[in-house]
């Protein structure tokens, strides 16, 4: 599980996007693997240039399938492609990673897995999520992609969102609860004050993005949310625009 915001800026042209750096176990006792795992990821070639992160399920326990590996060898092989636009791109990815899903579960190497219990009845058999974002000849996108599935292991689904990014947009995957304290919309505890936010047009995309990731992994955030115990680590944070790619935060070795 990840803690990921992203925004994206039209004045700037600029999309930030922030994310914790804990790998642990989802089951209790859990275990903390490492504190500094890499979750945002950059590639670039000629025409496009892609920022992609992911959230949920990521391997199997026996590491007979990886999802972020999956997921790095379709941007090497799409990258070097051309399509109409950025969408065009996004759509071919999320096609292949299906694809993936379908074939590691037929060949047996996702046996199982785990589905959160706490999610919204429209949010049943959610998997993973992909944020996609960046430029395709120089023209933004950005697309938020989940994948579903049922617990039977079929019927893989995607459901991608285009965000339109005429105005201000942001987005975040991680707790509900902090994301609704944050940003306003449900009463915050008094102890998460120092990370509140109004998203606005004139917003502070760096501290939009990095504030939810904060709060999350605040030690107080566990209290309000068990599922932030997931959630620690090194914050790193990037940032993409027409002219590349710069780490704001960069990760840790």
């Amino acid at each position: 599980m990840t803690a990921i915001a992203a925004a994206y800026v039209p004045a700037t042209g600029a999309f930030i996007i922030a994310a914790d750096g804990r790998c642990a176990s989802d089951t209790l006792p859990m275990v903390i693997q490492t504190d500094k795992q890499q979750k945002i990821f950059f590639a670039q070639h000629e025409q496009l240039a892609v920022v992609y992160a992911m959230t949920g399920f990521a391997r199997t326990d026996d590491g007979s399938f990886d999802m972020v590996t999956e997921a790095d060898q379709q941007i090497k092989a799409l990258i070097k492609r051309s399509f109409r636009d950025g969408f065009d791109f996004s759509t071919k990815f999320y096609s292949n990673i299906k694809k993936s899903i379908e074939d590691g579960i037929k060949t047996g190497r996702i046996a199982q897995i785990p589905l959160r219990e706490t999610l919204d009845p429209q949010e049943k058999g959610r998997l993973s999520t992909f944020f996609l974002l960046g430029y395709y000849r120089g023209v933004p996108f950005w697309r938020l992609i989940p994948f579903y599935c049922e617990d039977s292991l079929r019927n893989v689904q995607v459901r991608p969102e285009t965000l339109q990014l005429s105005q201000f947009r942001f987005a975040c995957t991680g707790s509900d609860k902090i994301r609704g304290m944050i940003y306003g919309s449900i009463p915050f505890d008094p102890r998460l004050s120092i990370y509140r936010f109004s998203l606005t047009e004139n917003s502070d995309p760096f501290a939009a993005t990095t504030n939810f990731v904060k709060a999350c992994s605040d030690p107080v955030a566990v209290v309000i949310d068990p599922w932030c115990r997931l959630v620690g680590g090194h914050i790193h944070a990037a940032e993409i625009t027409k002219s590349g790619f710069r780490w704001l935060i960069p990760p840790v070795a």
